[in-house]
């Protein structure tokens, strides 16, 4: 998803890739001047099979907004072995706060393991 200024994902929205089986899951990729996720908004990509997460992309210019969910991950079930995808956060501020978190990484007994969260950004705001 590309837009030209400001982009809001809330109220339990979703953008999500996932695979069940042998096959990768598709990359999340957001870019605009600023990205908030808020109000129970999911940005996912997940593997409960044997291929691989997709990676998850946040750029902005400006700001990243974070008290929803962003992440990437392996499901735990008797085949998940899939490892999976980075996650990358990039703005002039990043901010998490009100419950929001930025995960990367196995639940669930999976036998998959998790990579890499990049953050790079000039400011970092965690609050409560």
């Amino acid at each position: 998803v590309s837009a030209s200024e400001a982009f809001t994902l809330s109220t339990n929205a979703q953008i999500f890739t996932q695979t069940l089986s042998s096959g990768s899951a598709g990359a999340v990729s957001l870019t605009a001047s600023d990205i908030t996720v808020t109000s129970s908004a999911l940005v996912l990509s997940q593997t409960s099979g044997t291929g691989q997460g997709g990676a998850v992309t946040l750029s902005a210019s400006d700001l990243v907004s974070v008290s929803g969910q962003v992440l990437t991950k392996t499901l735990g079930t008797a085949l998940s072995s899939g490892n999976a995808g980075a996650v990358s956060v990039s703005a002039d501020t990043v901010l998490v706060s009100g419950g929001g978190f930025i995960f990367e990484g196995q639940v669930n007994r999976s036998h998959g393991v998790g990579t890499l969260i990049s953050l790079p950004a000039s400011a970092y705001r965690v609050k409560s």
